[in-house]
């Protein structure tokens, strides 16, 4: 009847699913070697087992030294400056500029952190108290007549040096009379035209010296790890990029040459110069003996550098200084290698592990590019099924066995027979 064929297609759609599900969880893979003797496999198995070796061996150990561990300097240094000078007046000039300058004079400020700063040029503006005058003719804006006075008081003009009165006052010379708004300031007020601009005030600024200690450690690898640029406890000596290149006291002219600088222009105008120190150590060697520094020199401004300090006689009067000079900026870096048995586990692993591209790029080739590829995959899949898990679920009657050869595997398939 038409029920009992239903009945008879639903069980055996089940048990054609459950024989599925259960065929699935019981199934276990295993690799089948096929050993294939041919010029194109080899040759790209060899190659490409070459590289990964030469990778792993040239590049992930010896080049980057993957078989050490590393970290990073930790240092500090102090710097002193060693020179005396003497300034000389320009014609006309009074004798202010006539004065011999050291240490304590050209040093400012005395202690600054990661630099230090040598003055070369100076405008000097003596004795100003706080009052009330002109403002200087230089500063747009500052000029003003009578008729139209544009002098607001309590207002800053953008380059000024005080705050204006609201006054406008007549500033007679003997080339002109002119009127300049009266400003609240230190006067008299500087004037910048005043600054030596053929040479620098300060004379022979190149012959002065400076010594650089600098303390290093590596606490990461421990405490023994530490030193200092003057090698052996010997006394300082003083640099010289050929003779002596571990050298800790610098001619400051010698460091502008070596980076590039012209010395002439940057002490008149200012500018700044960078000293790098760099220390690369592998400590699986002697550390007195391969850890030592290199410097290096670079200049980081050459289009100018200036500030104003002023010295403070007693109250509401003092001398000004504009200062131009040379900035130097020391820094300091540095790695520290040693042997890592862990690194070199992980980097030899990571490496092994690539060697899995080969058979990859061989399995490829075997299916793809060589002639008997199609004999090769007969040898190289097979499946193996097991007999019925549920046999009494189907009636033996209604299964039909079909075999085939294809790739030397066995199938059977289940249905109703007429």
């Amino acid at each position: 009847s038409l029920l009992q064929e239903i009945c008879t297609i639903w069980n055996t759609e089940t048990a054609m699913t459950v024989k599925a599900i259960l065929n699935a969880v019981i199934e276990y893979e295993t690799p089948r070697y096929v050993k294939v003797q041919n010029p194109l496999v080899g040759l790209v198995l060899r190659s490409s087992q070459t590289l990964i070796i030469s990778y792993i061996v040239g590049w992930a150990l010896i080049h980057e030294r993957g078989y050490q561990e590393a970290a990073l300097v930790e240092s500090s240094f102090i710097t002193k400056v060693k020179g005396t000078t003497s300034s000389n007046a320009e014609a006309g000039e009074e004798k202010l500029y006539n004065r011999v300058w050291d240490e304590a004079d050209y040093v400012v400020p005395p202690a600054e952190n990661g630099a230090f700063f040598i003055t070369t040029n100076v405008l000097i503006t003596p004795n100003q108290t706080q009052a009330v005058c002109a403002e200087n003719h230089l500063v747009a804006g500052a000029e003003c007549n009578g008729t139209h006075n544009h002098c607001a008081r309590g207002q800053y003009l953008r380059k000024g040096h005080g705050i204006m009165t609201g006054a406008c006052i007549a500033e007679n010379t003997e080339i002109s009379s002119r009127s300049f708004c009266e400003i609240s300031a230190w006067c008299p007020v500087e004037i910048d035209e005043n600054l030596s601009v053929t040479a620098p005030v300060l004379k022979d600024t190149e012959k002065f010296t400076v010594y650089i200690k600098n303390s290093i450690a590596f606490p990461h690898f421990g405490p023994k790890y530490r030193r200092n640029n003057i090698l052996g406890g010997s006394r300082p000596s003083l640099y010289h990029h050929n003779h002596n290149p571990l050298g800790q006291i610098f001619n400051i002219g010698e460091i502008v040459e070596l980076a590039g600088g012209n010395y002439t222009k940057l002490a008149i105008k200012g500018g700044v110069i960078g000293i790098s120190i760099t220390w690369n150590c592998d400590l699986d060697w002697d550390f007195e003996e391969y850890c030592k520094p290199r410097y290096s020199f670079s200049v980081l401004e050459d289009s100018g550098w200036n500030f104003r300090h002023a010295y403070y006689h007693e109250l509401n009067r003092r001398t000004l200084l504009k200062a131009y000079g040379l900035k130097f900026i020391i820094n300091v870096e540095g790695l520290a290698r040693k042997f890592s048995l862990k690194n070199t586990v992980l980097n030899v692993g990571n490496g092994l592990a690539l060697l899995g591209i080969t058979t990859v790029l061989c399995e490829f080739v075997l299916m793809y590019f060589i002639k008997d590829k199609h004999t090769v995959a007969k040898k190289k899949y097979d499946y193996v099924i097991a007999p019925p898990i549920i046999p009494a679920m189907v009636d033996k009657s209604q299964i039909k066995s079909e075999k085939s050869s294809n790739f030397g595997t066995q199938t059977f398939s289940v249905g109703c027979v007429d």
